[in-house]
């Protein structure tokens, strides 16, 4: 599409009349003058600067969202760092456990076998103290007897 912007032009006003009566009629509905040109340039030049206001408002809007983006990363790499060392914590913290869970695991294993030894000696301390319940019910009869003896000696003298 051909646009003529000025009567000096080849192809402006004076060419468009002698095309409208020409051979070339389609082409010549297709061609704006300036005066037709220039009346819809106003509201397109307003909406060219609406849109460029537009353009600059999504701009700003854009600067403050990186800016915040960038404010919120570079926050969280910090809480990325200390949480980095809050696990290290935490695995150092776990190791000792670990090495406390081992220790346990071996006094436990201690203390089932001093159980076992404790029973045992336990089992051996109810033999003895039988044992003994038979001596100390023996004695108690030579006791008796012997009182007995030494009465009849003392009575036959």
């Amino acid at each position: 599409m051909r646009i003529g912007t000025s009567l000096a032009e080849p192809g402006g006003p004076q060419a468009l009349s002698t095309l409208r009566d020409g051979p070339d009629a389609d082409e010549a509905r297709r061609i704006v003058t300036a005066a037709e040109y220039s009346a819809g340039m106003a509201v397109t030049q307003s909406q060219v600067s609406s849109i460029k206001e537009d353009v600059r408002a999504l701009g700003d809007t854009v600067s403050e969202v990186l800016l915040r983006v960038v404010a919120h990363d570079t926050r969280f790499d910090l809480v990325d760092r200390r949480f980095d060392g809050v696990d290290a914590r935490f695995d150092r913290v776990e190791a000792r456990l670990d090495a406390v869970e081992t220790r346990l695991d071996r006094v436990e294993a201690r203390l089932d076998a001093m159980e076992a030894r404790l029973d045992r000696v336990e089992a051996r301390l109810d033999r003895v103290e039988t044992r003994l319940d038979g001596i100390d019910s023996r004695l108690g009869e030579i006791s008796s007897t012997l009182h007995e003896i030494l009465t009849l000696v003392r009575e036959r003298r």
